[in-house]
């Protein structure tokens, strides 16, 4: 009888022994992974992200700069090449396009002046055109007109056959038009008369 209680208490001893060391990796294993270990790695995790985010930001930032500043640029060269003159540049504008109409084998041969005309806040200075040159000539001298940045319009366009003929052998055109200059303000240059000789 008395072994029999010794070998139960043998057997509730080293039940109890192995319920403890159970318990005590229990507890070790939800130290080295708790909540608090859990934490710190989503805490990291976060430093991280926001680490990235600051640098990403100030990417962000160098290339609103940049573009800041360029916008600032094109709207400084806005302001001083695409705005209005306030005063019309009559002969700066008649040279340009004699030389716009010599570069595409154009002669211009005579500019007349004809009545402006004036509305609020914009003068528009008239100049009758008569020039020549072949079919493809015409047609590059006023595509250059028309992409060249200066507040000129053609308008009132002539084209007639010449009895003359170019010196490649075709036949060349007569062209009259209306050259119209503008400015936001009077302008007292109106040169009576211009002759080009022919290219």
């Amino acid at each position: 009888m008395v072994t029999r209680l010794k070998s139960a208490n043998i057997v509730w001893i080293d039940l109890a022994c192995g319920a403890a060391f159970i318990a005590l990796g229990a507890a070790i294993v939800w130290y080295v992974t708790g909540p608090w270990r859990h934490g710190d790695v989503v805490l990291e995790t976060l430093s991280g992200s926001v680490r990235r985010s600051r640098g990403d930001l100030a990417e962000l930032k160098a290339t609103l700069d940049e573009r800041r500043i360029a916008l600032a640029s094109l709207r400084e060269r806005l302001a001083t090449e695409g705005a209005m003159p306030s005063r019309t540049p009559v002969e700066k504008d008649l040279t340009t396009l004699s030389s716009l109409a010599q570069a595409s084998n154009v002669g211009i041969s005579r500019v007349t002046p004809l009545p402006g005309q004036e509305y609020p806040g914009l003068l528009e200075l008239r100049y009758s055109c008569e020039a020549g040159g072949t079919i493809p000539s015409i047609m590059r001298f006023l595509q250059a007109v028309e992409t060249h940045p200066f507040w000129m319009d053609i308008g009132y366009l002539d084209l007639r056959q010449s009895r003359q003929r170019s010196v490649q052998g075709d036949d060349t055109q007569s062209l009259s038009f209306v050259v119209s200059l503008f400015s936001s303000t009077s302008s007292t240059e109106h040169p009576a008369k211009m002759t080009s000789s022919q290219p």
